[in-house]
């Protein structure tokens, strides 16, 4: 952290540190944001790709669907309930995992799906089934998505 007093993102953000500090107490802090910094740098990066990914998606996708809110490593997404299979499948699960390589590193996170009809209330199979989503049909459980469709990032 001292020399020469940043840390470099592999998508190339850059975080400085006042190396010059004399106090012990600062000295400390930084130390400890320059373990913790290039993890959540990483996860934060990696999810703003995701959602510039999944806004290029409405051009291509053909099934409507509304980006809500991401937060942390997890996109809420709004589809109808018969559109949940193809927005998971086809577009959460790429824009998401496999089409957001991390550069210089060549992995990419995985994704696991949930579907919800209230957020954070799991939806019972006979709510989905009201709701649309294909009898018989479950969210993989390396993907992402809520009914509103909840994707998350996983290591």
């Amino acid at each position: 952290m001292f020399e020469p007093g940043v840390l470099w993102s592999p998508y190339g953000r850059m975080r400085r540190f006042n190396a010059e500090s004399k106090k012990v107490a600062t000295i400390r802090a930084q130390q400890r944001e320059a373990c913790n910094w290039p993890v959540q740098n990483l996860v934060a990066e990696a999810l703003s790709v995701a959602v510039a990914k999944l806004f290029e998606a409405h051009r291509w996708s053909r099934c409507p669907f509304r980006i809500k809110l991401a937060v942390h490593d997890s996109t809420l997404i709004a589809c109808r309930g018969q559109d949940a299979p193809y927005i998971i499948e086809e577009v959460i699960q790429p824009c998401m995992g496999s089409l957001n390589i991390v550069p210089g590193l060549n992995f990419h996170f995985g994704v696991e799906s949930t579907m919800h009809l209230r957020y954070s209330e799991k939806a019972s199979r006979e709510e989905l089934k009201e709701a649309g989503v294909p009898e018989g049909y479950e969210a993989p459980v390396m993907w992402a998505s809520r009914g509103s469709t909840v994707s998350r990032n996983v290591a």
